[in-house]
């Protein structure tokens, strides 16, 4: 993988100036060149929360960071044109995953929790987690 940029913009900005995206890192796989956006969250950041009919349902936190990186992605797809010219040919956008980097195992006490967590990560496309 190879950095191309840091607090990368990934477009979304109004003819007002506003409402631009920055993702934390704009990555591309050295090989196929292919584009990487990873956004990074504290590990402190909760990964569930309470039980919602005998499963525990994720933290608002989390699903939040899977909407914000979603966002990035899709604004990413959508401005890329635009963008290109500031990519230099270094990415190509062919359906570009995420990597979204959040929270610790430390909050998992028991396998329900670990079962949990797996299968909403699992059931996610295009988002690929690291805790």
């Amino acid at each position: 993988m190879v950095v191309l940029k840091d607090k990368a913009y990934v477009g979304g900005k109004g003819i007002e100036n506003t409402g631009g995206n920055l993702v934390d890192y704009l990555m591309a796989n050295e090989i196929t060149r292919n584009a990487l956006l990873v956004e990074i969250k504290t590990p402190m950041t909760q990964l569930l929360g309470a039980l919602y009919r005998g499963i525990h349902n994720v933290a608002s936190e989390l699903s939040g960071a899977v909407q914000q990186s979603t966002n990035y992605r899709h604004q990413l797809i959508q401005d890329y044109y635009a963008l290109s010219h500031l990519l230099l040919s270094s990415s190509r956008r062919f359906s570009p995953p995420s990597l979204v980097i959040v929270g610790n195992t430390a909050e998992f006490d028991d396998a329900e929790k670990f079962n949990a967590f797996d299968l909403y990560r699992n059931g996610l496309r295009d988002i690929r987690y690291h805790i």
